[in-house]
């Protein structure tokens, strides 16, 4: 139960012995099931006689893509092949026989080369055994051939010939006696090779049939009706739902399409059509892939917690480890997933991907370090294309990575659940694009602290909202979302799908609630809510009593206290009215400190647009008028440098500071929601 994984040896697929041998479980099976034909065949007389039976019985080894099949024939093939009693031919990948040719020549050119090299510059005597062991092995061959063109996609005689009488006296009959005797010719040719080879059995391994259905299903009807022979233990690899999918196509087929139209389609019966199929899917399968006859290879997460097996790992550089668990622990303690049990959740689903894929993420490791790499989703490529997400986007421009985020989390719509980018969802891909995501992130975060802040207003703050604002009902119309509140709206108008100035942001966002609590119940209009407390009008605005009013209290002057008051600040304008409502909220704050931070190298222009006072229409829902933006003219904001610019110096100075005390270290998304962030960090 202890294997060694040596990812320099694991890089490309070969024959492994014991103690590397990851399925080496299944392949005791598979050896079993191999030693057990061979005592049977031991036991078979030498003149099998009438009637005349057929073996059904190859190995089916299953497996996802990159699951380690290739590796677990080339291992089980190098121990049968200094067997005295066994043959093993070389494996056959059908994807690789070009168009025009056939799995079944292909193993009869396979048997055929190992006779004619065995029997080379033997046999040239006519009264020699070596001679006449020849001209019978040529006999057989011969008697083979001539049904060899009855084959589908072989050979193919014109509708001319059989007018003629000649012909079908001559090769016609022939032909169609010799079709019908293929079999048992290509079981009297193997037994003789065998014969002469002075070999009981041959082993033949075909792999990644499952792959090219094209070439799958010729290869599974071959298995079907002409390696039948005892003589042949046939292995077959590949996976289960491609099987599946490759049978259940050809049996569609035949129906053909005028039943399906006239019955399936017309008469409404396509349910039964499709019970008709799945019967006979399942009844093919336990015919051709006997399933006494079937190993699965299992992931390592199925091996540690089903088998309590211990896998330790070998790296390039030499490094070690005792158990792959602690391996993945200390790597992802680099993307700044320390917690134990967050941990886990990453490091179970990683070690539930096939065997390719983890080595692949674990080579990461090489030579430099983990954050140098830009290939850190280079294991999830597949996985990342088929949600469309834009890696190339990610990976060159920080501004747009939560971006790319949100909206695989809008389209999904898993934004509620998979905020945090951890892989715990049902769908496979999603998942392995959350995982993918959440390592970029704390790649990129270390040099771009402001991503944490532009997390909690892209995604954070959307994913509160989200308990209030549901999903646009009708998709199909991109205008609907003007109409009737929506998260995908509070987006649009926030224009969270932009390199946007993130306090602007924000504010657009606190603006759409004021909205949409004045389309709910406008008495709720001026009660705190999602982050945001309602204030008294501005001063100069109402030219009312100044108390209590913020720009009474803290006037127009540039200093770092009026920055950090008006930072949280925002006004939320009516589209029908003269009237506007004042918000502070802490969302808007942390959008201002993530523009403070992307502008770390001009601060004193950064503070001075920050600290101005932005208006931002509110979307009236009532008459159907979306117009979240930021409302034109309406900067009431400090926009001169005045006496008390020196104290601003020092603020920009302790923000630098601040800035600069970032910690040198990964921090994944699902930090921002654990309470103890401050000291994870």
């Amino acid at each position: 139960n202890i294997v060694t994984i040596n990812l320099e040896k694991s890089a490309h697929a070969c024959a492994f012995g014991e103690g590397d041998l990851v399925h080496q479980i299944e392949f005791n099976r598979v050896e079993g099931w191999i030693n057990e034909r061979l005592e049977q065949v031991a036991q078979l007389p030498e003149n099998i006689g009438s009637p005349f039976v057929r073996w059904n019985e190859a190995i089916s080894i299953m497996g996802s893509r990159g699951s380690g099949k290739t590796s677990f024939l080339l291992s089980l093939l190098e121990t049968y092949r200094n067997r005295n009693r066994v043959h093993v031919l070389d494996i056959i990948d059908p994807t690789l026989i070009e168009e025009k040719g056939h799995i079944f020549l292909t193993i009869i050119s396979l048997i055929k080369e190992c006779v004619e090299d065995k029997l080379k510059g033997c046999g040239c005597h006519p009264e020699s055994n070596d001679y006449n062991k020849r001209q019978n092995w040529n006999a057989k061959l011969h008697s083979l051939s001539h049904g060899l063109p009855s084959i589908d996609g072989v050979g193919k005689n014109s509708e001319e010939s059989w007018q003629d009488p000649d012909y079908i006296m001559n090769k016609g009959l022939r032909a169609v006696q010799s079709a019908k005797e293929l079999e048992k010719n290509f079981h009297a040719y193997v037994k003789m090779s065998l014969d002469i080879l002075e070999k009981d059995v041959f082993i033949l391994s075909l792999d990644d049939i499952d792959v090219d259905f094209k070439k799958g299903w010729p290869v599974l009807e071959t298995i079907r009706k002409y390696l039948t022979t005892p003589y042949i233990v046939t292995l077959i690899s590949g996976d289960i739902d491609l099987f599946s999918k490759a049978i259940r196509k050809q049996h569609w087929r035949n129906f053909h399409k005028e039943l399906l139209i006239n019955e399936a389609q017309h008469l409404n019966k396509i349910g039964e059509y499709n019970e008709l199929v799945t019967e006979m899917e399942g009844q093919y399968l336990q015919k051709v892939l006997r399933p006494d006859r079937r190993v699965h290879l299992n992931t390592l997460l199925e091996k540690i917690e089903s088998y309590g097996m211990e896998i330790k790992i070998i790296e390039k550089t030499g490094a070690s480890w005792d158990s792959i668990v602690k391996m993945y622990e200390e790597l992802l303690s680099e993307f700044g997933i320390k917690n134990p049990s967050q941990s886990k959740s990453f490091y179970t689903y990683l070690l539930s991907l096939p065997l390719r894929t983890q080595i692949q993420f674990i080579s990461l490791r090489w030579n430099t370090s983990i954050f140098d790499r830009a290939q850190i989703t280079d294991s999830f490529l597949s996985d990342l294309y088929e949600k469309q997400v834009d890696v190339d986007l990610a990976k060159n421009n920080p501004n747009m990575f939560n971006v790319v985020v949100l909206r695989l989390l809008m389209r999904e719509k898993v934004l509620t659940e998979s905020y945090q980018l951890q892989p715990i969802t049902t769908d496979k891909s999603l998942n392995s694009s959350l995982l993918a995501l959440s390592l970029l992130f704390a790649q990129k975060v270390k040099n771009n602290p402001f991503l944490i802040f532009d997390y909690f207003i892209r995604i954070g703050y959307i994913r509160n909202l989200h308990d209030s604002l549901d999903y646009q009902e009708n998709t199909l119309n991109p205008a609907a979302t003007e109409y009737s509140p929506s998260i995908e709206g509070v987006c649009k108008q926030a224009g969270l799908f932009q390199d946007r100035v993130l306090r602007d942001a924000a504010g657009t966002i606190v603006a759409y609630i004021r909205g949409f609590l004045n389309y709910k119940n406008e008495a709720e209009n001026l009660t705190a809510w999602a982050g945001t407390i309602p204030l008294k009008g501005l001063y100069s605005f109402a030219k009312k009593e100044p108390e209590g009013r913020i720009d009474a209290v803290f006037g127009y002057r540039l200093s770092p206290v009026t920055c950090l008051a008006y930072m949280p600040l925002s006004l939320s304008e009516y589209s029908m009215r003269n009237a506007t409502i004042v918000s502070y909220s802490i969302f808007t704050l942390l959008a201002a400190i993530g523009d403070i931070i992307k502008e770390k190298d001009n601060q004193e222009e950064a503070f001075l647009n920050l600290s101005q006072i932005r208006s931002y229409l509110m979307p009236d829902f009532k008459r159907s008028l979306s117009l979240g933006g930021e409302a034109p003219g309406n900067d009431d904001g400090v926009s001169e440098k005045q006496e008390q610019i020196g104290e601003m110096e020092e603020l920009e100075d302790m923000t630098q500071k601040w800035i600069e005390q970032f910690p040198d270290c990964g921090i994944s998304p699902y930090l921002f929601s654990d309470p103890y962030l401050p000291s994870v960090l």
